[in-house]
């Protein structure tokens, strides 16, 4: 690990924040960024945040500069992927969880001792394998960990899909860091996580989690916005694809699902509407999700600069998720652009929604190919649960309300604190 910069700037007029995040939270273009983005820029508003965080690709180094603009210091440490696997294998013989080693750093222990030292008002943390860094209690402070996701339940639906020494693996690391987020629940003094079900996950039941959820831009996310026709142009295809499915594409999750529709549902949507195209939106798509552009009719964009001109023009949103923690971010913003989505049970757990009102829910890969066909050839249906969808987004998902439930947090955590 090899740190990238640290800036120090005078502190004046403002009380002082230490947060930390597993990566650099910018740009916000996946579910990770969007949330610790929101929280570090919500945070900047009212204190003089010192952040760290790891780079783990060498394109993100670019937004250095534009997370400094709004941080009182700043700590970036390179993230290179084969030491820390090689770290994080070395915790098996410990006994902890590989997360955990895999991001352990002698500069970012370095950096959070030295803020520590300071007058703090509170450390937050987002991500659990960032939670070490303040696992040792300073002075009382409060300390506050957003989890965000049950981590642990999520390496158990890899181990389930996975075979061999790799399930081993996995299902070992669901159990050790099963028991670390129990730990951080017990010794924070606000753990959070992304929704009530995710809450439930990680305190065991027993109530001591606490959550508050993400939003949509919807003055971003408006589908009245004048879109040019650039989703054909940035796709490759020669007109707009009726179906779309965004997300990152080298994240698991999202491959099995891309590849699982793609295989299980797409030739019979195919041969009922010869004409219709299905793209799949998003940065570093691996072998097997480039490969599916052989197939008639699949479109696989890579990174593109925006998704809203793809979610325009398209008639209908997939979210084919098999295996799903938390918040799906792409389904609330296909809904704040009054598209009709399509989800599996698992990519609506985290969200507050009616089936068949908000979305449409899909169980098996014949109700996955009927709906969407149906949202294909029923277009006043399809736009009424559109606009129904919008309206559900602008009222319930703001983020001015969720980050106001997250004030909230922090200030309960911060009394309990001050009275103990």
């Amino acid at each position: 690990l090899g740190a990238v910069g640290c800036e120090t700037f005078a502190v004046t007029g403002r009380e002082e924040v230490l947060m930390l995040s597993h990566r650099i939270p910018y740009p916000p273009d996946k579910g990770d960024k969007i949330r610790s983005w929101r929280i570090l820029k919500h945070l900047s508003e009212r204190y003089a945040v010192h952040l760290g965080c790891f780079i783990d690709t060498p394109e993100d180094r670019q937004w250095c500069d534009t997370v400094k603009e709004v941080c009182a210091t700043t700590k970036f440490v390179t993230l290179r992927p084969n030491m820390a696997k090689a770290r994080s294998l070395s915790a098996i013989a410990t006994g902890a969880p590989q997360s955990l080693a895999y991001y352990s750093s002698h500069d970012m222990r370095h950096y959070v001792t030295k803020v520590r030292e300071r007058a703090l008002a509170f450390e937050c943390v987002f991500s659990t394998p960032k939670a070490q860094y303040i696992a040792k209690p300073e002075n009382g402070r409060t300390r506050i960990v957003d989890l965000c996701d049950a981590d642990s339940a999520k390496w158990a639906q890899y181990a389930d899909e996975t075979p061999g020494l790799k399930a081993m693996l996995f299902r070992r690391e669901a159990a050790t860091l099963m028991r670390y987020e129990r730990d951080v629940v017990e010794w924070a003094d606000a753990a959070i996580a992304i929704s009530r079900a995710e809450a439930a996950v990680l305190d065991g039941g027993s109530g001591k989690a606490v959550w508050f959820g993400n939003g949509v831009d919807t003055d971003f996310f408006d589908p009245g916005l004048p879109f040019d026709s650039s989703a054909p142009a940035l796709s490759g295809a020669d007109r707009p694809a009726e179906i779309v499915f965004i997300g990152a594409m080298d994240y698991k999750p999202n491959v099995d699902a891309a590849v699982w529709f793609a295989e299980k549902c797409w030739p019979q949507i195919r041969a009922a509407a010869p004409g219709a195209q299905f793209a799949i939106v998003g940065a570093n798509p691996v072998h097997s999700v480039r490969a599916l552009q052989e197939r008639d009719g699949v479109i696989v964009t890579g990174r593109v600069h925006d998704v809203r001109p793809f979610l325009a023009d398209a008639k209908v949103a997939i979210a084919p998720l098999r295996i799903a923690r938390g918040v799906q971010n792409k389904v609330l913003e296909a809904m704040a652009m009054a598209l009709p989505v399509v989800a599996s049970e698992g990519a609506i757990e985290g969200l507050d929604i009616d089936a068949g009102t908000d979305c449409i829910v899909a169980r098996n890969a014949d109700s996955f190919t009927d709906a969407v066909l149906t949202a294909l050839r029923d277009e006043e249906k399809a736009r009424a649960l559109g606009a129904h969808a919008r309206r559900k987004v602008m009222r319930d998902y703001s983020w001015a309300g969720q980050l106001a439930r997250f004030d909230g947090i922090i200030r309960r955590a911060r009394t309990r604190g001050a009275n103990a």
